[in-house]
């Protein structure tokens, strides 16, 4: 299961359609594709059975709440690698930027730039941290989410460039 969200995660792809029950044409790419694997994995095969026969219906993995955790699991560790490049270049920027989401809850998106420099070749990274939800839209409420997150990331404000 942890594959397949990861695989789908990869390519950019939605896990979930709006019907994802057994009468539905498209349960969405993350249901699908469990039960195109079933056809080739006999543990997943079994698996699957059991879930439509109603038997091994408490702990399926199959549910949008853990692929929820899963997809958790992997923005943690992605973020847990960037923030880990950032320290080893020691110097970066930030990009901040505030939109509404679609429920109309102001969002910024936390960007960062740096530079890496590994067997005498120089890159240049930028990494999409996290989106940081705003309640506060004035200067120093936005100054405070920045600074905060800046020290919840371990990264020395001391280090940031413009």
């Amino acid at each position: 299961m942890l594959d397949i969200v990861q695989f789908l995660a990869k390519q950019n792809s939605a896990l979930r359609d709006h019907r994802e029950d057994d009468t539905s044409t498209n349960r969405g790419n993350f249901l699908e594709l469990v039960y195109f694997l079933a056809k080739y994995d006999p543990v997943l095969r079994e698996h699957s059975v059991r879930i439509k026969m109603g038997q091994n219906s408490s702990l399926t993995y199959m549910a949008p709440q853990f692929q929820n955790k899963f997809i958790e699991i992997f923005r943690n560790k992605v973020r847990q690698a960037i923030i880990a490049r950032v320290q080893k270049a020691k110097y970066y920027s930030r990009i901040f930027d505030s939109i509404p989401d679609t429920s109309h809850k102001d969002q910024i998106s936390q960007v960062v730039r740096y530079v890496l420099i590994e067997n005498q070749k120089v890159r240049v990274d930028e990494s999409f941290i996290d989106f940081l939800e705003t309640k506060n839209k004035t200067a120093e409420g936005i100054s405070d989410i920045i600074v905060s997150k800046l020290k919840a990331d371990g990264l020395d404000i001391i280090n940031c460039r413009e």
